[in-house]
């Protein structure tokens, strides 16, 4: 499926509650795709999906609408990147272009894959929570996500952020725990990545907002936090 590979949202108001959405594919959304809907995330599990092909983002959740997570599951979901050009694979967990907010749950085991046709360009952009929108971080926890490189690849051609990245967005954060969150590599030069917990960047179009109050950044594979925008962050 281009879009949505286990379910299709469109200007709908969608409640999940102890509802599995797993081993599904698509380019954009490999388990959920909303467009300009409503959706809240009770209980359940959206777990096992994966998206690919030329612009694959969001292989648990691709969301352009309104998204909250209370409760469930977001678990070992993929994004797999294998054309050669910058930026592509982001939010292997989920994609966020309108609004998403966390209160409770497991984000955990999601990750993003490069093939070996990837060999020179920057890509994989975040294996947890991607934001270019509206993010907000109120509890939860994200977890143990990571990125798996080619063999022709490594850590220097891929973005901070593995367990959450903000791209031009705006991210608040006032609890919830994000930790083991990193890199997964047998060769031992790929020691770490900037940012392996956060990383909050601008983009060409616009500056990134970052503002955390509370909740636990620790046990990321590399810096906690990467931030590289003006003004600073309110940390």
């Amino acid at each position: 499926a281009p879009s949505g590979g286990g379910l299709y949202v469109a200007n709908s108001t969608v409640t999940l509650s102890g509802t599995k959405i797993s081993e599904n594919s698509a380019q954009k959304g490999g388990g959920v795709y909303n467009q300009n809907g409503t959706v809240t995330i009770e209980q359940g599990e959206i777990s096992g999906n994966q998206v690919d092909g030329d612009f694959p983002n969001g292989g648990g959740i691709y969301n352009d609408g309104i998204v909250t997570m209370s409760g469930g599951n977001i678990n070992k979901n993929a994004v797999k990147v294998n054309v050669n050009l910058y930026g592509l694979g982001r939010g292997a967990a989920v994609y966020n272009d309108g609004t998403f907010t966390i209160t409770a749950g497991e984000v955990s085991g999601n990750y993003c894959v490069q093939g070996e046709k990837v060999t020179t360009a920057r890509t994989m952009y975040c294996a947890g929570l991607y934001n270019q929108k509206i993010m907000s971080i109120e509890g939860g926890t994200i977890s143990n996500n990571y990125y798996v490189f080619s063999s022709t690849a490594n850590n220097t051609l891929c973005h901070g952020g593995v367990g959450v990245t903000n791209n031009g967005g705006t991210l608040t954060i006032t609890g919830g725990t994000i930790t083991g969150n990193g890199i997964r590599s047998e060769d031992p030069s790929d020691i770490g990545i900037a940012g392996a917990g956060v990383a909050s960047t601008a983009n060409s179009m616009y500056n990134a907002v970052f503002n955390m109050t509370g909740g636990t950044i620790t046990g990321n594979t590399g810096a906690g936090i990467s931030a590289t925008h003006w003004p600073m962050p309110s940390i």
